[in-house]
């Protein structure tokens, strides 16, 4: 669905910073402020509203508190950050995901800022009725991107961090044309920060998976979360290798639910899910039966940290619609919660009957 070069790309310009101000806040918190984009270049500017969005907003809440959302043609980019935590949601056509980002996997994800450092000038301009001050940001390789700043409002960019105030003008290259973000509103706004929208009808990613890194990048972590991290590999059970699939994740609790879906292009990924809910995933993909797996975690108590859980499933070609209905609607697998053993057992019987019944399925179709 997404390489670790596309994340990076939606994140470089979004929020993160917890820089002091140079002065006393000038606009009272909480504040909006947003942004046009544009580029003097027709593909350029296309490429941008494309995977940034033609608007940005940020909500700033203190200076460790704010929300960005970018609405792009590949979809809708939310993070919302408090303190320590980064959490990112992504909604486009072919995936619905969502990540929790801190300890090692933020300092990873923030490890290679944007800006090194910051060189300040004596110019000065207004930018949306507030008071700027300008500077240089110098990247790792020694480019210099062109920014104005608001030193009485927090700066909320990540890997911005070493601007001293937010940009309200921001101007850099890409392939040889600028990129202008400038603000054209900041106001005082009411409200608290808050992040209920996040994780809403979404896969939870692992964040190693999120950030594309492998277990050797970070040596053994904890996730320092009641969760179950699943690991999970399609393939194909004729060809023995790895299959490009969908996955589709239903969770359960008090009576609601929630969808998320996202396309896998390796064939494998890592996800999620919360302890106290039921949770069905189905893979599926063109031309094979789908499987579906129930996995009911309603029974296990928070307070018992990380759970890891390896799955393998594999997928076979047909054209049956009669299997894959069958397959459609009666789960290959179902596991649930035990709490005299304090772990995740499938029930292998039932797995036996339902392949007992495909084979019974199969032959009836080539009978006829």
């Amino acid at each position: 669905m997404r390489k670790f070069n596309k994340v990076l790309l939606l994140s470089i310009i979004t929020a993160f910073a917890l820089t002091a101000c140079e002065q006393e806040q000038s606009v009272p918190l909480p504040v909006e402020v947003q942004y046009h984009i544009s580029s003097p270049d027709p593909e350029v500017e296309k490429l941008v509203f494309n995977y940034f969005g033609d608007r940005v907003e940020y909500k700033i809440y203190s200076d460790s508190a704010f929300t960005v959302t970018r609405n792009a043609e590949v979809g809708l980019y939310q993070e919302w950050v408090n303190g320590d935590s980064l959490w990112i949601q992504e909604k486009g056509k072919t995936y619905a995901v969502s990540c929790l980002l801190n300890g090692v996997f933020l300092e990873e994800y923030l490890s290679s800022p944007l800006i090194k450092d910051f060189i300040k000038t004596k110019k000065e301009e207004q930018i949306a009725g507030v008071s700027c001050k300008h500077g240089y940001g110098i990247t790792s390789d020694q480019d210099s991107i062109d920014i104005y700043y608001a030193p009485g409002i927090p700066n909320a960019w990540v890997n911005q961090k070493a601007v001293p105030g937010m940009p309200l003008r921001y101007i850099y290259k890409m392939r040889g044309s600028e990129v202008v973000y400038e603000a054209d509103v900041v106001k005082s706004i009411s409200g608290e920060f808050q992040r209920d929208l996040w994780g809403r009808n979404t896969i939870e990613q692992s964040p190693l998976v999120y950030l594309g890194l492998t277990d050797d990048t970070l040596g053994t972590y904890d996730l320092k979360r009641d969760v179950v991290n699943v690991r999970l590999f399609v393939y194909d059970q004729e060809e023995d290798g790895l299959l490009p699939t969908r996955l589709q994740i239903t969770s359960s609790k008090d009576g609601d639910s929630e969808t998320g879906a996202m396309v896998l292009q390796e064939g494998n990924t890592a996800f999620l899910l919360e302890p106290g809910a039921k949770h069905t995933f189905m893979v599926s993909a063109q031309g094979y039966a789908p499987k579906r797996i129930d996995i009911d975690l309603s029974q296990q108590p928070k307070g018992l940290g990380q759970y890891d859980l390896e799955m393998e499933v594999g997928l076979f070609k047909t054209e049956s619609g009669l299997i894959i209905e069958y397959l459609s609607d009666t789960p290959m697998g179902i596991a649930e919660y035990d709490a005299s053993t304090e772990s995740i057992n499938f029930d292998l019987e039932y797995t036996s009957a339902v392949n007992d019944e495909l084979t019974r399925l199969q032959a009836l179709e080539q009978n006829n």
